[in-house]
């Protein structure tokens, strides 16, 4: 597996010692819950394929630049830059949680952030860093980088890794997943019939079913198909993995999901 420097999510991505990309990290905010459509749209991903090449870019959007200012170096996308790209303006420009430290940097030679429109990755001139910014940003150019939000890496948070590298044991086990979670969304919407559109007319206040566009189901120790329900009412309905069965019960004011009744 992969090992991220430092270990507090952000990093580059490194096995012994041959680099393999950089891990932008997340948190909470809600720039990191909402995902990473936007830039993975610019980029050209359209995700028609299972596991890596899936996730491979196809373009350089114009917002996408490497500059050098000053005793920095700049890869970004999705920032708003003046005719001077001075580095005051590169900092106040980034969308939060974009917002690299004003204070000094310490022994800090390298910073990395993201939103869900945009990210940016700084480092220190003359570090190492820099030389993986350089780096990086040739494999940009040769169009061998893929954008992971979801992996079979040790970290957690958006990554940009290496097509070339990604090993292919991993990527059989990525593609092996994948194929079995639309295998599990076909079935899931050949067995629920109307179940999505009589809840919606209902006016079930669901965050939304499983689609042909994508969804989460699994099946069950009992051989049933789920899927996770979230309520926005979560005074009124339990969130849980519920069976179609579940669902129509629901539609007649019965069953786990009915608040106070137990969700396995």
């Amino acid at each position: 597996m992969y090992v991220c420097t430092p270990s507090d999510g952000q990093g580059w991505l490194v096995e012994d010692g041959v680099f393999h990309g950089v891990s932008l990290g997340a948190d909470a905010t809600t720039e990191h819950e909402c995902g990473y459509t936007a830039i993975r749209m610019a980029f050209g991903i359209e995700l028609d394929q299972y596991g890596i090449v899936g996730r491979q870019i196809k373009r350089l959007p114009k917002s996408f630049k490497l500059v050098e200012d000053g005793n920095d170096i700049w890869l970004f996308y999705g920032v708003s830059l003046d005719e001077e790209h001075n580095r005051t303006a590169l900092e106040h420009a980034v969308p939060y949680p974009i917002d690299f430290d004003t204070e000094p940097w310490g022994r800090k030679t390298v910073q990395f952030a993201w939103s869900d429109v945009a990210f940016a990755i700084r480092a220190k001139l003359g570090t190492p860093d820099a030389d993986k910014v350089r780096l990086l940003y040739e494999h940009f150019k040769a169009m061998n980088v893929a954008f992971v939000a979801q992996s079979l890496f040790i970290m957690r948070g958006l990554m940009i890794v290496l097509v070339d590298q990604y090993p292919e044991e991993e990527n059989a086990k990525w593609i092996a997943k994948e194929t079995e979670s639309q295998e599990l969304l076909d079935a899931w919407l050949k067995e629920a019939g109307d179940i999505a559109k009589v809840m919606q007319k209902m006016g079930e206040p669901l965050n939304r079913l499983p689609t042909k566009n994508g969804g989460r189901v699994i099946r069950s120790d009992d051989g049933k198909l789920r899927v996770w329900c979230n309520p926005f009412d979560q005074r009124s309905y339990s969130a849980g993995w519920y069976t179609i069965e579940d669902l129509w019960a629901w539609t007649r004011g019965e069953g786990r999901a009915i608040k106070n009744k137990a969700v396995s």
